[in-house]
């Protein structure tokens, strides 16, 4: 039997897989002489920062909340929109993700 710890892990997994294969994707139709982004995670209390960098600046992407696994817009650098925009336990955890960040509010 798998913990919720285990589940949110394998989820977000997933999530951080499919999202850095969209975005390699995007970069390689929309200009393929440039590299890829680089996908990075910085773990906070509540929440999991999403960056992706693509060698000359970093921006961040999306917040993960840990407790609930929805997928927030950037507000700021450092903090989460109110509203969320998908989940990673979602049947399409890319739900709500565009190639330039998390989708606004309809």
């Amino acid at each position: 039997m798998t913990t919720a710890n285990e589940q949110f892990e394998t989820a977000l997994a997933s999530f951080l897989q499919k999202l850095e294969l969209y975005k390699s994707d995007e970069k390689k139709r929309i200009a393929p002489n440039l590299n890829p982004d680089t996908l990075e995670v910085k773990r906070g209390s509540k929440y999991i920062r999403v960056f992706f960098n693509n060698g000359s600046q970093s921006f961040c992407y999306c917040f993960v909340e840990i407790e609930t696994g929805k997928l927030y817009k950037p507000a700021t650098y450092k903090a989460p929109a109110k509203h969320a925009r998908g989940s990673i336990y979602g049947e399409n955890q890319l739900e709500g993700c565009t190639p330039y960040g998390m989708a606004y509010l309809k």
